[in-house]
């Protein structure tokens, strides 16, 4: 339970305090509400691709939902071998624009 106040007039300053009841928790004062389950290996997705692939299907099944243009990813339009250069290239960059073909528009 991290909270953020995102206030506008702090020109771009994120200010984050730990709560009460998260105090306790780490001090082991009170039990946790939930776990999280251990994901079996077969339920990862194993690259981006899966996950385009999934919200384009999601997509397209539900564009009535959406108002207004939504642009695919590029990526899914790429070979297997241009898709595996720009995961390559694009692993340890922080240059957005590269990550580009990965992104959905809307």
């Amino acid at each position: 339970m991290l909270i953020g106040n995102f206030d506008l007039g702090s020109h771009g300053k994120l200010f984050a305090h730990w709560t009460d009841a998260s105090k306790a928790l780490l001090r082991g004062e009170v039990p946790p509400v939930f776990k999280l389950k251990k994901r079996r290996r077969d339920d990862i997705h194993e690259g981006p691709l899966d996950n385009i692939v999934a919200g384009v299907a999601w997509l397209r099944q539900n564009a009535g939902l959406l108002r207004g243009k939504v642009v695919e990813p590029s990526f899914q339009n790429m070979d297997a071998t241009e898709q595996q250069e720009l995961l390559e290239s694009i692993r340890f960059s922080n240059d957005e624009e590269e990550k580009y073909p990965l992104l959905f528009t809307f």
